[in-house]
């Protein structure tokens, strides 16, 4: 583990759709179908998966593109007839293909599409482009046989952009987010039984997958099916398959557990045709590489020879009843999401919180919601102003618009607070997202000081002088600060002990946090002596009073001088006296 830890933390993680996501989903209680063990033992009597075994392919990439990627345009492969339409976005759309980008199985752009699958992933802001069968044409062009757009801001329906529509991958599904790379797993094995937190694709041979007489079928969450040519009783396409709960993943290295993990909490899910199981991210793009993690394409069937994964340590998941492909794709309408967002109250006036609503893609015709404020934490009147608009719209051709909150500021202290901002009602789309947070930051910082302090030294050991940090009211965050002592009349080492402490901290809540400095007692009569203690640095709050006062009491008595017997002063020790009492002497 030493060899990992030192690489940078510069991870490059795959996109991911919000949590809610079917993708995201934990099913590690999720019921089984009552046909699974009649779907398994088909799977296994046609050969299992592919080659016999769960094999791993690392030759997908996935680039990220600047905002100020270059771009080429969709020239429909073969031809344009042959382009999935309606079912990809139209030929003549354009994608970012930043310099670096790479084909799937290949350093350039170059693929031989005429008989390989040639994926070209990229990610641009929250915009995910999957070519299939991609080539370069020309300088500028770019070959392909479907561009699925996905917008990873929003959360899909059931049957994805259509039922009966493909993608990028036979069975309608984004490809990119079911992947897993090296950093993700390094990442996950920093943790305590770490997961990659989303389900990963999976492919199998069409001939062992679920048809009738020419009759394909798919179930949930997929939305279409490629050429599916085996035994009706095997899994169709979509299934999502879960590792048995008792598969001894003990027996794997680390990084291996974590894949295994997931797939017994988040599944597998049969998304496309081929004989190589699983697919991975290429490290070309990853900080982490594969060696690195002790992961190779025959991990899962050599590494524990007495525990390889095989398709009878699967379930299938019940997912809803198997839906006959017919091939007639149609397009969802687009999808509406709101976005939260967040504003500094400020001291005093108001403050405008604009909330963005998007809509999937541009509609030829005005799509139109509901739009409405609902307290939370903040209540109308007092931190904002109600608002609601019946009809909102997103206009033609346009693909979003926004919807403002005003915001009131105040000087109180007090915790952060939130609203909900809700969508209903909407024309000419579906909703995706309908409910967002309005976040009122308080930026009123509690002030802090410090209080005097004063003990009585007594005549030997150590006595403790306590100050006392406070706030003037609990903060929501942390209250950092450095504190010191210094000398004054008292010294450090004879009368006190010197002590400083950086990034001292008040916890979120808390009023107030104690210094102690101990002072060291003696039997000399001096008179009352001070030291500082200063607060300094402090962030999260506002500096009132940084410097306190400790006085060290003296309780050694005066010298007293008494007449004695023969008119000799005599010296007494312990007299006790005020220094103004008739025969105290000052010294």
């Amino acid at each position: 583990m030493a060899v990992l830890a030192a690489h940078a933390a510069t991870a490059n993680y795959l996109p991911r759709f919000p949590a809610q996501a079917v993708w995201n989903r934990d099913i590690s209680q999720a019921s089984v179908h009552p046909s699974s063990a009649t779907m398994i033992s088909t799977l296994v009597a046609a050969g299992g998966f592919g080659y016999g075994r769960m094999q791993i392919d690392f030759s997908m990439h996935v680039v990220n593109a600047p905002g100020d990627a270059p771009t080429r345009t969709i020239v429909g492969y073969p031809t344009t007839g042959e382009y999935y339409s309606p079912d990809c976005e139209p030929v003549g759309s354009t994608m970012p293909v930043p310099v670096n980008a790479a084909i799937e199985g290949n350093t350039g752009l170059s693929c031989a599409n005429a008989s390989d699958d040639c994926h070209l992933l990229v990610v641009q802001g929250t915009n995910l482009y999957e070519a299939y069968r991609a080539n370069a044409s020309g300088g500028s062009g770019l070959q392909a046989q479907c561009l699925a757009l996905w917008k990873l801001d929003f959360d899909y329906p059931g049957d994805n952009r259509g039922d009966h529509c493909t993608s990028a991958d036979a069975a309608g599904f984004p490809i990119a987010p079911l992947l897993f790379n090296a950093d993700e797993v390094f990442a996950a094995m920093q943790g305590v039984e770490g997961d990659l937190g989303h389900a990963i694709r999976f492919i199998l041979p069409n001939a062992r997958m679920a048809s009738a007489s020419g009759t394909k079928f798919y179930v949930r969450p997929a939305s279409h099916a490629g050429g599916p040519s085996g035994p009706e009783a095997s899994v169709p396409y979509g299934s999502r398959l879960r590792l048995r709960r008792d598969f001894p993943v003990q027996l794997y290295p680390a990084s291996a557990r974590v894949i295994l993990r997931t797939m017994q909490r988040y599944g597998i899910v049969l998304a496309d045709g081929g004989n190589i199981a699983l697919t991975a991210e290429s490290d070309r793009f990853t900080t982490h590489t594969w060696a690195e993690l002790g992961i190779n394409s025959r991990i899962f069937d050599q590494a524990v020879p007495s525990a390889p994964v095989q398709a009878q340590d699967f379930v299938v998941l019940d997912t809803g009843p198997r839906i006959v492909e017919t091939y007639d794709c149609v397009r969802n309408p687009p999808m509406l999401a709101v976005a939260g967002t967040s504003v500094a109250e400020g001291n005093a006036g108001d403050k405008v919180l604009d909330f963005v609503v998007k809509s999937s893609e541009s509609s030829t015709s005005p799509i139109s919601f509901d739009v409405f404020t609902e307290n939370g934490s903040a209540a109308s009147g007092s931190d904002y102003v109600a608002n609601a608009i019946i009809g909102q719209t997103i206009a033609a051709g346009q693909s979003s618009t926004t919807f403002p909150v005003t915001i009131h500021g105040d000087t109180t202290i007090e915790s952060n607070e939130s609203f909900t901002v809700n969508l209903a009602n909407p024309s000419m789309a579906t909703m995706s997202v309908a409910k967002a947070q309005g976040r009122i930051v308080n930026d009123d910082l509690p002030s802090l000081s410090i209080v005097d302090a004063s003990v009585v030294e007594g005549n030997s050991g150590i006595t403790t002088a306590t100050f006392v940090v406070q706030l003037s009211a609990p903060s929501s965050g942390p209250v950092s600060f450095d504190i010191a002592t210094s000398n004054g009349s008292a010294q450090a080492g004879s009368d006190y002990q010197a002590r400083g402490q950086t990034g001292r901290i008040v916890d979120p809540g808390r009023t107030r946090v104690l210094f102690e400095v101990a002072v060291q007692g003696d039997a000399t009569a001096e008179p009352t002596e001070t030291f500082s203690v200063t607060v300094a640095n402090v962030a999260g709050a506002s500096l009132l009073d940084g410097t306190a006062i400790g006085s060290i009491g003296n309780d050694d008595g005066a010298a007293v001088r008494v007449q004695g017997a023969n008119g000799k002063p005599e010296r007494k020790r312990g007299a006790k006296m005020e220094p103004n009492a008739p025969g105290a002497v000052r010294k």
